[in-house]
């Protein structure tokens, strides 16, 4: 019986995702020292520059304003306590 491992599981969901289109990068390539750095620190979950542009792709037609105050929705850190109401 072959043994599940999480790089079998992570190979997966790569391959799975590049089939639906996305674009794999190599984590440490757009590191804080990377080849390409996306991001200032390591803590940085979000790619801001990449969810500005997808914001901006989906919604082309919106107001500048509109777009950055969805950007900084996404990425306001809310309570679940909140979310509910």
């Amino acid at each position: 019986m072959t043994k599940l491992t999480e790089s079998a599981v992570e190979d997966f969901a790569i391959k799975l995702f590049e089939r639906l289109g996305y674009q794999y990068i190599h984590a440490p390539d757009i590191a804080p020292d990377g080849k390409h750095p996306e991001r200032s620190r390591y803590d940085e979950v979000v790619l801001i520059d990449r969810l500005t542009a997808a914001v901006k792709r989906i919604n082309p037609t919106i107001p500048e304003l509109a777009r950055q105050q969805a950007v900084k929705d996404i990425t306001r850190i809310q309570s679940p306590r909140y979310l509910s109401q």
